[in-house]
């Protein structure tokens, strides 16, 4: 995307491979080229995981934990998002599977890891594609001090 046009309350995604995250703009940082996000919903090729920010949307949970899995909110780059269709979005959230209190409490547990896989290879797919239009070498490190 070039120039993305987000607005607070929009649901975006980004995309790595084959797994989306999907999240709420809570601030467009137009200047800084970035969007402050509530991540909301983890879909991989096997596993729909509902984060804690859509409990806000409505979406059912254990009436025993109250809450789903806590993970941060992020600040990207704009151009990385792409709108969601709000139909997909409801979708999601209408067929996400129902979970246990344990169930969820195991799920806790395993989220931040996998949402910190997902944004390090995101940002790793990032990293990489700036460095291969600059024509830097993928290795480069930086010279040490003496």
């Amino acid at each position: 995307m070039t120039d993305p046009q987000f607005s607070p309350g929009q649901i975006v995604y980004l995309v790595c491979e084959q797994t989306r995250l999907y999240a709420q703009v809570i601030q467009v940082l137009v200047d800084r080229g970035l969007g402050w996000v509530r991540p909301l919903v983890l879909v991989t090729p096997t596993q729909t995981l509902v984060l804690e920010g859509s409990l806000a949307l409505g979406h059912p949970h254990p009436p025993t934990l109250g809450l789903g899995p806590k993970v941060p909110d992020l600040l990207w780059p704009l151009e990385q998002f792409y709108p969601a269709l709000d139909t997909e979005f409801l979708e999601l959230l209408a067929t996400a599977p129902r979970l246990s209190p344990s169930e969820w409490e195991g799920l806790a547990a395993d989220i931040s890891p996998r949402l910190h896989r997902f944004v390090n290879q995101l940002w790793q797919a990032q990293t990489t594609s700036l460095a291969t239009e600059a024509g830097l070498p993928l290795d480069y490190s930086y010279p040490k001090d003496a």
